[in-house]
This record gives C-alpha cells, sequence and structure tokens, in this order.
C-alpha cells in the first residue's frame, strides 16, 4: 500500500511541507550548542587551556563524563555539542507539560543528545504532516504514532525495526514491556514502535451523588445491567418541574465505547485476518442498541458533545461518564466533591480497548542518528520515567518494574484512583492495527452517531457501515 497513493495527494503533500514544515527542510545532521555548565558555573577557557584524559575533557582536574568530540570552543565559551534529534507529538496542555518535564531532564543530563520536542497539533494534523515529511524525505527522526500509521509507514520500509536495538547491548529486558503492550507493539515480523501514551476508558462518578441516591459511594457498578440501575436512581427531577435536572450519565457518543461494549458483550470487530468488519452481528447490533436505549429508552443519558461531559459532570448535572483515563488531569480541579473512577462495567466478560499512540524511529539513514533517538525512547519509556509519566498525565505505565516500584505505591497511597491505570489487567484488547483500519475508525464514528443521535435502526446502520468497511479492509493483512 502506497503512503502517496495518487497525483492530489502527491501535491497535498508538497503542499503541505512548505506550510507545515517549518525548520525541517534540512537534510544531514543538526547539533544543538549549550554552554558548558560544571557545579551551576559556565566554563570559559581557551583552546590551548583545555585538557584531555583520552578522550575525556578535563576541567579544574576533574575528569568529565564529556568527549572531545562533544565539545566546541569560540572565543574563549566552550560548548556542549549535541546531536539534535527531532520528535514530534501531539501532547498539549498538562500532557505537553509532563512531556517537556522529562525531556528537559533528560537534556540536561545528556552530554551528547539534545530532543528538539516539537508539537505537531492533533492527531489527525501530526499524521498529515507525517505523511507530507515522508514524502519529501524529510521526516522527524521520532514520532508518536497509533497503531494502523505504524503498519503503513513498515509496509513503506522508512521506519526502524527496533529489535535488534532492544536486544543489544545497549537495549533492554522486553520482557519488563506490561504483556498486553508488548503485544500491542508485536506486528508481523517484530517490534517497529514502543508503547509511549497509552490509555483505556474509565467510569468516573460523583461519590457525593452516588450517596445522595443511595449508592455505596465505594461501589460502583460492576455489570451492565448495574449500571443502567445506578443511571435510573441518579437520573433525578430535582424541582418537580416534569423536566430532568440531573442525568445519570453524561454521554459523548464515540466509536471507542462502543467496540468496548461489542468486546465485553463476547464479540469482535473484525475476523482473525483483520479483512472483513464484524460489527453487524447480533452482538454488535446488541452494543448499539445497548448505547441507543441509554438515551431514548431508559432517558438516563445527557447527550454531549467534545469535552461538555466533563462540564457537565463538574456541575453535576450528571452524575457519571465515561471517558478515557486521562480526562483526570483536566477535571480533577475543577470538582468540589469527592471523585470516584473505576475499570468499565462488564457483559458477559470485562474488556478494556487500548487507545493512544506508541512511538517510532525514522530510518533517516544515519545510524548515530537512529542510536541517539534509540537512546531517548528507551529512557523515557524506562521505570522511572514511566511511571513520572503516568502519575502526571493518568496514561499507563509501561513497564512491569514500574508498576512494583515503590514510587507507584505511593502514587496509588495518595491518589487510590490511579489504581484503573495502575491495573494490569488480561482482558485488555485492541484496536484492528492494520493501515486499512484507520479510515474505518470515520466509518465506525459516523455510524454511531446515526445510532445514537439520530435513532436509526441499529441493523441497518451497522450493515450499511460494514459494507462500506469491507471495500476498504479487503487488502488487509494484520488485526
Amino acid at each position: 500500500m502506497n503512503l502517496i497513493n495518487n497525483k492530489f495527494n502527491f501535491l497535498l503533500c508538497i503542499l503541505l511541507v512548505f506550510l507545515l514544515l517549518p525548520g525541517c527542510g534540512k537534510k544531514g545532521k543538526q547539533y544543538k550548542f549549550s554552554p558548558l555548565v560544571v557545579d551551576g558555573e559556565i566554563i570559559k577557557m581557551s583552546k590551548n587551556e583545555v585538557k584531555f584524559d583520552g578522550d575525556k575533557v578535563i576541567i579544574d582536574g576533574t575528569t568529565l563524563a564529556v568527549s572531545i568530540n562533544n565539545i566546541s570552543i569560540e572565543n574563549d565559551d566552550v560548548f556542549l555539542k549535541k546531536l539534535d534529534i527531532k520528535f514530534w507529538h501531539s501532547m498539549s496542555g498538562k500532557l505537553g507539560d509532563g512531556m517537556d518535564v522529562l525531556i528537559d531532564e533528560f537534556n540536561k543530563n545528556s552530554t551528547k543528545i539534545h530532543v528538539d520536542a516539537q508539537f505537531m497539533g492533533e492527531y489527525n494534523i501530526l499524521n498529515q504532516k507525517l505523511i507530507a515529511s515522508v514524502a519529501a524525505d524529510i521526516p522527524p527522526h521520532i514520532s508518536q504514532v497509533f497503531e494502523s500509521w505504524t503498519d503503513q509507514l513498515r509496509e513503506e520500509g522508512v521506519i526502524i525495526k527496533l529489535d535488534k536495538y532492544i536486544d543489544g547491548p545497549n537495549g533492554f529486558d522486553r520482557n519488563d514491556i506490561v504483556p498486553y503492550l508488548l503485544d500491542n507493539v508485536s506486528v508481523g515480523d517484530g517490534i517497529y514502535s514502543l508503547p509511549c501514551n497509552k490509555s483505556v476508558q474509565a467510569l468516573y462518578y460523583n461519590k457525593e451523588l452516588f450517596k445522595k441516591a443511595g449508592l455505596d459511594p465505594e461501589k460502583p457498578p460492576k455489570t451492565w445491567d448495574e449500571f443502567i440501575e445506578y443511571g435510573k436512581k441518579l437520573t433525578i427531577d430535582i424541582d418537580g418541574d416534569g423536566k430532568i435536572d440531573q442525568y445519570g450519565l453524561g454521554f459523548a457518543t464515540d466509536s471507542w465505547l462502543f467496540m468496548n461494549l461489542v468486546k465485553s458483550f463476547g464479540g469482535n470487530i473484525v475476523n482473525e485476518k483483520g479483512n472483513e468488519a464484524l460489527i453487524n452481528s447480533e452482538i454488535g447490533i446488541k452494543a448499539g442498541k445497548f448505547m441507543q436505549d441509554l438515551m431514548h429508552k431508559h432517558k438516563i443519558a445527557l447527550r454531549c458533545t467534545g469535552r461538555e461531559h466533563q462540564n457537565k459532570f463538574a456541575a453535576q448535572d450528571v452524575a457519571m461518564f465515561i471517558g478515557t483515563v486521562v480526562s483526570k488531569v483536566f477535571i480533577e480541579d475543577k470538582l468540589n466533591f469527592p471523585l470516584g473512577m473505576a475499570h468499565l462495567p462488564k457483559g458477559v466478560k470485562a474488556a478494556s480497548i487500548l487507545s493512544g499512540t506508541n512511538v517510532i524511529i525514522f530510518d533517516k539513514g544515519d545510524t548515530e542518528e537512529i542510536e541517539a533517538a534509540f537512546e531517548f525512547v528507551k529512557w523515557f519509556t524506562d521505570t522511572n520515567q514511566t511511571i513520572r509519566w503516568s502519575r502526571a498525565t493518568t496514561y499507563m505505565p509501561v513497564r512491569i518494574s514500574a508498576l512494583e516500584s515503590e514510587l507507584a505505591k505511593e502514587f496509588l497511597k495518595k491518589d487510590p484512583n490511579l489504581l484503573v491505570s495502575f491495573t494490569p489487567s488480561e482482558f485488555m484488547d485492541f484496536e484492528p492495527r492494520s493501515a486499512e483500519w484507520f479510515e474505518c475508525r470515520t466509518h465506525l464514528g459516523l455510524a454511531v452517531e446515526r445510532m445514537i443521535v439520530a435513532n436509526e435502526d441499529p441493523k441497518t446502520v451497522l450493515d450499511d457501515t460494514v459494507e462500506r468497511m469491507n471495500k476498504v479492509l479487503k487488502n488487509a493483512k494484520y488485526k
């Protein structure tokens, strides 16, 4: 499957290169120069004053962990010369702040590598810029990607297979990666990405409103049937004017919840080969009807758009909502009531589909750059960093050693709601990973809107959607 498959897309990508990639049009190695600082002081000395111990620099009799190849001296100013590594991402707000803290730490402590983290906009914009950069042969060194993007870029042959770096002398124990996350990045003939910001959906609930409704605030609903019963008790006409003032659920309709319901009810999204959609099965129709009934039959759900469900929850207009675990960092400061978080209720089984991105390394043809990019990715996903990243963002820790660390125990003691992110489980699953699935997600999102908002017949909608999906999926090779 070609990344650029027709003349229009090619011209669009070239246009994006000029409009969307400022400062990224240079080929060859680039370096970042910064003053050499020792014990808080900027070092100044002439070239004649510099001494060396082998290839290491000596300052005031102390041998530094700095190679002669990593310094530059101009007019008595001593500069560290670091290989500049471009990292494209879509983390903004508090998520971006959490990432910046870690990257700044890496840059401060590394004597050889400087990571230039660049916010590329929302994920769809990041995808467009990646397509443009690959077309122009000027991709970044590292980027966040979804699994379907990885599959496409792997087919194009423009990203690095990471196995030899993971298993090499400067690698790490792959068995320390949380098993379902390792499974998630293992496709085809190896590993082409590493988990970065992975999340699941959680049930958020207002403990105060639970208590007022006679529900135990420490016992959220365990099944979807219980969920409906809780919703009924929490949907109230407070002032008796015949209109609902408080809904059980703030309902942001999305394909993620639909897929979780399909899995929870015992179904599958696609077949084993990944080339045929199965969402119009009896179980898929049941999932669609369940979502539809929340609004139109049980009348316990308030339809919300965007992040309105979070605002309604903070205002106590709704008692529960379902959203990514990452919503926590955006709402907790707005709440004047105790927050509860739990795994999603279960149907015939518990199910939770992973979302979020992984990171890839582009093959820019330079071994030193590839190794430097891997060094940063390894550091960012290592035990101490991944647990702090998780604490700051509520994304899931990616290492078993992080989950078992004293820091994890400390964080959980202070904030038990982190348990949803900190609990690796056998019921984790993930979306289809083929390049073709990325387009199918759009079809599924439209189907959910038709079933919930327009109240269309689920079977009719899903039959139509599967027909559209299968035209796209017929050449898919991987789940």
